[in-house]
């Protein structure tokens, strides 16, 4: 039996500080067309040090998953996708609600009908291909090459020695991160972007060039979500 056509879907959400996710006004993207496929990526990360004899990689971590889709937008029968479009690219900037000193970007969902296949995420890039247009030149038919990247608290990792939290572990500045972005996913919370900046000199947080490496601290006497 055939039920009703589900359209896929991109939903918008405010970002929580939480972890929760607060609706955006209910703003909503459906794909004019549904995906013939889309990839979902999850990665795990192993460091082994230099060795003349073999050695167990030590398991440092899982990277939040990431999707890569395309979203087909359609106006055949009528108007054009230019809200649509300037929606998706509004999903690159910080949140309007959130401040300068303390961005953080809309989170998404992408589902399909009742499958959600990552529950909240940031947009982590978008292009757009227009492929038809009215005689006037609005933009009626495009695809949107899409890249989300999962919000994920990490784990805390573990002293083999003591049992507690490590003083500081180390990431990787990749293009479009944030110290409010990074504090998100290291610490479990934007508001500790400010002890990621402490604890590396940084006095512009968003200067940050992709590459560079920073000690992310996690004291047991100093809270995550510590904002001063």
């Amino acid at each position: 039996m055939t039920g009703k056509l589900q359209r896929a879907f991109l939903a918008l959400s405010e970002p929580s500080t939480t972890g929760g996710r607060r609706p955006m006004g209910g703003d909503r993207i459906e794909f004019g067309f549904n995906p013939d496929e889309f990839t979902l990526e999850r990665t795990a990360e192993w460091n082994a040090e230099p060795s003349k004899s073999p050695v167990m990689p030590e398991y440092t971590g899982t990277r939040p998953a990431t999707v890569s889709l395309e979203m087909f937008l359609d106006a055949s029968e009528g108007g054009d996708i230019t809200a649509r479009v300037a929606k998706l690219f509004s999903c690159v900037e910080p949140h309007p609600k959130t401040t300068r000193d303390k961005p953080s970007p809309p989170f998404v969902s992408f589902g399909w009908g009742r499958q959600t296949y990552l529950d909240r995420a940031i947009v982590r890039s978008v292009s757009v291909r227009y492929t038809r247009f009215r005689s006037d030149g609005a933009p009626i038919r495009a695809v949107a090459t899409v890249v989300l990247e999962e919000i994920r608290p990490a784990t805390p990792r573990q002293n083999p020695t003591s049992g507690g939290l490590e003083a500081r572990t180390e990431r990787t500045v990749r293009a479009g991160d944030t110290l409010a972005s990074i504090a998100y996913q290291e610490l479990g919370t934007p508001l500790a972007w400010r002890t990621i900046a402490r604890a590396n000199g940084i006095d512009d947080p968003f200067r940050i060039p992709p590459g560079r490496r920073l000690l992310v601290p996690t004291p047991l006497t100093e809270r995550a979500g510590d904002g001063g």
